[in-house]
């Protein structure tokens, strides 16, 4: 059997075509699991440079915070503030005024990171919310690391300490070692 040469060439570059449209799809294949590798490689990376602070809901917010305190395990409230310096809570009876140091989880936050930016709380910022309790001089709990926890008034607010008066005795308590602060409303 004697074929055409033209039918011959057509057969080929036939031939050629459907292993070159083969290769595209290939490539076209293999260059949609680079992009998807590398946008999953970008959330990764976006993800790793997050914080929880990232996933703070808006302040009203129903969260739960556990720290490292006996008698201050969990605290569920509506979210007042969160900064990497503490968080404020209100339940129907308290307000909390929890140190971040001695936060060990929270519950719900944000699934997916806000990417909003995080306003910091100016370095005399939680000094300001010391004087609204020495202000208000009432009596609050004072949860301290190792499971102590003090009750009495605020009475003076360093700048790395603050003065509480307990049963007529003043006790000066180094901020880091505060765990929170629970103020009756």
């Amino acid at each position: 059997m004697n074929q055409n040469p033209e039918q011959s060439d057509l057969g080929i570059l036939s031939e050629v075509e459907q292993a070159m449209q083969s290769v595209n799809r290939k490539l076209l294949s293999e260059l949609h699991l680079e992009n998807e590798a590398e946008v999953l490689e970008n959330i990764r990376y976006e993800t790793s440079r997050s914080t929880w602070l990232d996933r703070i809901p808006s302040a009203g917010t129903s969260i739960t915070v556990a720290t490292n305190h006996p008698q201050c395990e969990s605290v569920t409230g509506r979210l007042l503030f969160a900064d990497s310096l503490c968080v404020v809570l209100a339940t129907e009876t308290c307000n909390y005024i929890i140190l971040s140091t001695c936060i060990a989880w929270l519950s719900g936050l944000q699934h997916k990171t806000a990417f909003k930016k995080q306003l910091p709380l100016d370095p005399f910022g939680l000094q300001i919310l010391f004087q609204d309790l020495a202000d208000q001089q009432k009596v609050d709990t004072w949860f301290i690391n190792g499971g102590k926890t003090l009750v009495g008034v605020l009475v003076r607010i360093f700048s790395d300490s603050v003065e509480v008066s307990v049963d007529g005795k003043l006790i000066t308590l180094k901020i880091h070692q505060l765990v929170a602060v629970r103020s009756n409303i």
